[in-house]
């Protein structure tokens, strides 16, 4: 029990030190969720791991049972032996060393007697009431746990599976996340907010239906890409060591701190996760957001353990502020590596401890076996093999070789200002293929994903019974003929008999009052056969337009109805159009670029956009506003524009998400350098220059936007200078010589074309 004690007061000591310097260094460094999430759950983990190096309690020694004596050697007091009483107070020679002592029983124990009250002869077992009290609590805890579980799970009774259209949704921002884990998705008719719950099995995803009917689209990504967000980064996985550490350490305040910490820095990461991957969704994620927190105003189910989630309200305000000052997101947030923590973990333990006495000698080893006082080693040899003493190789002459550093001239670019917007790609021209008459679906001539050509023969009506009546209405035209021709031949017998004066002109009107009815019947034939004709010919059913056809709704064999059935889809996907919405700011400053005379055209057809897939590490796909809509979105607050791109190779299919970058600005030239040669501190930031004379001096510089993974400098450096850009070469100390290896840095495609994500802009 003694060493379960000293195990936990030793990690309790760590994680209290840990938890000290992850305070000061948040305070520090300020608006850094990433940083505060991995210290914070570092003091998490340090509670679990085993300690490798204890913290020992110190030991009351009576200053009457332990004389010192003087080394005069080494001029260091040093507890001596005990003196048994009746010794002689000589030091004892190097013969009485060898045997032992025995010890004087009246000096060494207490004498216990009968008088001797009952409390006194038994001692209280202290370590073992501190462990009864711990398992106590320990159960307690994992109790709590295990009820709010149970009780969890039958609020879940009544929760559904989500739709076909739901699971489709989290399918596609779990795509724009990169996750490949997916959660199961269920809709809770109660007042929780959404939230991922995975501390046992398949972890899953948690939508309140009330809460989930009132929001917009772009509020409802926004959640699903939050909650996922938790999962990306195996937020689970916390949630697990949280329980497990609250559990053994329910009585250590410095827990439950950590894990406060903990909750707040990744709904930080979260937030920031849902602004590189949705990056103009920042309006309707602050709306869900206020409108979860009045969903929660109220009554609502208990918070379960194990469940992550956006429903956490105490830090609203700040989060509200962050997400409203970063409109256009930045580069994909980091995630801690897994086994950074493990390490870090375990290597904590290594650490040298503080102790009050040393450890305790071993049990099978006699005084004997040493001599007291300090004991000196020899020196290793040095690892070049020179004698000890002797200076190193370049020691000589005053210090080291000069060490070789990269330098690289600044990139020169030309860039212009940009805005970056999600967008989706939309098939240019959309046609479902309708039967114009009814029947059996005799043959099916395509397959879905099949590209088809204009008038290219897709599906075969059984053609009979357009055949019978197309034979009738050929015999009704040819007996109409046969009536216009007997009609004529008794007009013109009847003229022919009037002029003889056999007939008079009654008879006449009377033959050609025939003959023009005749005539009228033979044109009605002859438009019910062009008629039927046509039904004929549309038992045949063909593309309308080029493009790629969906899979066909019928096989053969169903019936088909006329003009309601849709057979199957074509899309035109050569080209193609991208729609994406432009937030109103975006909108307004454009606008007033236009009246200053800044912009010609403001927001509106002609303007340049770049276009890219998820994937395509720069934007690839080039065009221009085509179209502009006449009204902002008032859901949204934003403006829907599209472009249209060509598509020979077929890779942007319809619905997919896409990256669309809006050139807003003239170009305008700026110096490039790497991200990796700044030096931060309270004042800027600054790089390292090497003058003519190859000595290294620190420059402040300003810095503007990210291109290409190479960051623009806008005042503090010249085209000709030379900057330490080698990886770990800016440590070099202002001042020093160094021999410079003069590389080229790679210049940017477009010079407005970041590197993965969107750039924070300033």
């Amino acid at each position: 029990m003694g060493t379960l004690l000293l195990a936990g007061l030793s990690n309790a000591a760590w994680s209290a030190a840990l938890a000290l310097a992850a305070a000061v260094v948040v305070r520090v460094w300020r608006h850094r969720p990433a940083l505060a999430h991995g210290l914070w759950l570092l003091v998490l983990v340090k509670l679990v791991t085993p300690p490798l190096v204890s913290v020992r309690p110190p030991e009351r020694v009576a200053a009457a049972d332990v004389p010192t004596t003087m080394d005069m050697s080494t001029s260091q007091f040093e507890p001596a032996d005990p003196i048994p009483a009746g010794a002689p107070e000589s030091r004892p020679g190097p013969a009485t060393l060898d045997a032992p002592k025995p010890p004087d029983s009246a000096a060494a124990e207490p004498v216990v007697t009968d008088a001797t009250p009952e409390a006194a002869r038994r001692p209280w077992p202290w370590r073992e009431a501190a462990v009864a009290v711990w398992a106590g609590g320990a159960v307690a805890w994992w109790g709590a746990v295990g009820l709010g579980v149970v009780r969890f799970r039958r609020l879940l009774r009544s929760a559904r599976p989500a739709a076909g259209e739901l699971r489709a949704r989290v399918d596609r921002v779990a795509d724009l996340l990169g996750l490949r884990r997916r959660p199961t998705v269920w809709v809770v008719p109660a007042r929780i907010p959404p939230m991922l719950w995975a501390l046992f099995g398949t972890p899953r995803l948690l939508l309140p239906e009330e809460l989930w009917g009132a929001l917009g689209g772009d509020g409802q990504d926004a959640v699903l890409a939050h909650e996922l967000a938790h999962l990306k980064r195996r937020d689970d996985w916390v949630r697990r060591l949280e329980a497990v550490a609250l559990g053994l350490y329910w009585w250590d305040p410095v827990a439950w701190w950590a894990r406060r910490e903990v909750e707040r820095a990744e709904e930080e990461c979260c937030d920031a996760w849902v602004l590189w991957a949705l990056p103009g969704s920042a309006p309707a994620y602050a709306e869900a957001l206020v409108a979860t927190a009045a969903f929660l105003s109220g009554p609502r189910s208990p918070w379960p353990a194990g469940a992550s989630g956006a429903g956490r309200t105490p830090l609203l305000k700040r989060r509200l502020l962050m997400i409203l000052r970063d409109r256009s997101g930045g580069p994909a947030p980091r995630r801690t590596p897994r086994w950074a923590v493990v390490v870090a973990g375990l290597t904590l333990g290594l650490l040298p401890a503080w102790a009050s006495s040393g450890p305790p000698p071993a049990a099978d080893a006699p005084e004997s076996a040493a001599p007291k006082g300090r004991t000196h080693e020899a020196a290793p040899p040095p690892p070049d093999g020179r004698e000890p003493g002797k200076p190193g190789p370049g020691a000589e002459g005053g210090g080291a070789a000069p060490r070789k550093v990269q330098v690289s001239h600044p990139v020169v670019r030309e860039v212009s200002d940009y805005q970056d917007f999600m967008g989706r790609v939309e098939a240019s021209q959309t046609v479902e293929v309708r039967a114009r008459v009814g029947g059996t679906l005799e043959r099916v001539h395509v397959r879905g994903g099949q590209s088809v050509e204009k008038g290219q023969l897709l599906f075969e009506i059984d053609p009979r019974p357009y055949s019978a009546e197309l034979d009738k209405a050929a015999a009704e035209t040819a007996r109409a003929e046969g009536r216009l021709a007997r009609a004529s031949t008794a007009l013109k017998r009847a003229e022919t008999l009037r002029a003889k004066g056999i007939a008079g002109a009654e008879d006449v009107e009377t033959a050609e009052a025939e003959r023009n009815e005749a005539r009228l019947f033979l044109q009605a034939a002859r438009s019910s056969y062009d008629l039927v004709k046509q039904k004929v010919e549309a038992t045949k059913v063909a593309a309308p337009i080029g493009g790629v056809i969906s899979r066909p709704s019928l096989s053969a064999g169903n019936f088909v109805s006329a003009d309601t059935t849709v057979l199957a889809t074509i899309n035109t996907t050569d080209p193609v159009e991208v729609a994406f919405d432009v937030d109103e700011g975006t909108v307004l400053r454009l606008g007033q670029a236009k009246r200053t005379g800044a912009s010609k055209t403001g927001l509106g057809p002609g303007l340049p956009v770049r276009v890219g897939l998820n994937g395509e590490n720069d934007l690839p796909h080039r065009g221009q506003i085509d179209s502009v809509d006449t009204r902002f979105n008032p859901a949204s607050g934003s403006l829907r524009c599209r472009t249209t791109i060509p598509n020979p190779d077929g890779l942007m299919i319809p619905g997919l998400f896409a990256r669309v970058r809006l050139i807003t600005g003239a170009p305008v030239k700026v110096l490039l350098i790497p991200e990796h040669a700044f030096i931060s501190d309270s004042k800027g930031h600054g790089v390292l220059v090497v003058n003519e004379r190859n000595v290294v001096e620190f420059r402040r510089v300003y810095l503007g936007d990210v291109y290409d993974g190479l960051r623009a400098i806008t005042d503090g450096l010249k085209e000709n200078d030379w900057v330490v850009t080698g990886r770990g070469d800016w440590s070099v100390p202002p001042g020093a010589t160094i021999v410079p290896e003069r590389v080229d840095l790679p210049a940017p495609s477009e010079g407005h074309a970041p590197e993965g994500a969107a750039p924070r802009r300033r």
